[in-house]
């Protein structure tokens, strides 16, 4: 085996030794969050005074678009009680929301909520995320100022474009509770670094290899 042929042979093998020692990555969680801490004013689009509809679609800290419609109100009209301090108020207290229905733009896994750290807080609306009828989490428990905690069952997988449903079991006049956030995770996943690696190890056997027939 002449020089030039185990030259080639060394670099090959050193290439696909790269290759071997990068492997491939594992795709990676990232934690994101989205607030409910929202002044109406200004998404109150009909200017009405109340938040209907679909005009609350709060967005999450990678993009993720969260589309909610207030479904039942213990009093008037489906409607949202927002707040930039005391966040989304649910519950039947003051009107507040019983029920909404909610979809997301891409794939997530809810992993938490926080409630406002402030509020007159009364009973505990503890409330369920359902598909359907189908419950994905529950009861989940709304009653400490302040408190962050993981959703039941959770991670909840939310595919993008799918309806859930945010529901109260326990509801009332004399019965509130404030969201502050939802804390969420999405998934990426990296180009392998061998990939990476593999570009520059074969364009330099390329260039010793054309080096040599000149």
């Amino acid at each position: 085996m002449n020089n030039n042929i185990k030259r080639r042979l060394s670099s090959a093998a050193a290439s696909a030794a790269i290759f071997v020692t990068c492997g491939i990555t594992s795709p990676a969680a990232l934690a994101e969050s989205v607030s409910f801490l929202v002044d109406p004013a200004t998404i109150d689009a009909n200017n009405d005074g109340f938040i209907t509809g679909n005009e609350f679609t709060p967005v999450g800290s990678d993009g993720t678009v969260f589309s909610l419609v207030p479904t039942n109100n213990l009093v008037g009209g489906d409607r949202f009680l927002l707040s930039d301090t005391t966040g989304l108020h649910f519950g039947g207290g003051g009107g507040s929301t019983l029920a909404f229905i909610f979809s997301v733009s891409k794939n997530i896994e809810l992993d938490s909520y926080t409630l406002a750290s402030s509020g007159f807080f009364l009973g505990d609306p503890d409330f369920n995320i359902r598909e359907g009828v189908t419950v994905l989490s529950g009861p989940n428990t709304a009653i400490a100022s302040g408190d962050t905690n993981n959703f039941v069952d959770g991670p909840v997988a939310l595919t993008a474009g799918t309806d859930y449903i945010f529901i109260t079991n326990f509801f009332g006049a004399a019965v509130q509770s404030y969201m502050a956030s939802w804390q969420y995770s999405t998934t990426v996943v990296p180009v392998p670094a061998a990939v990476w690696l593999m570009g520059p190890a074969l364009g330099v056997l390329g260039w010793q290899g054309r080096k040599r027939v000149q």
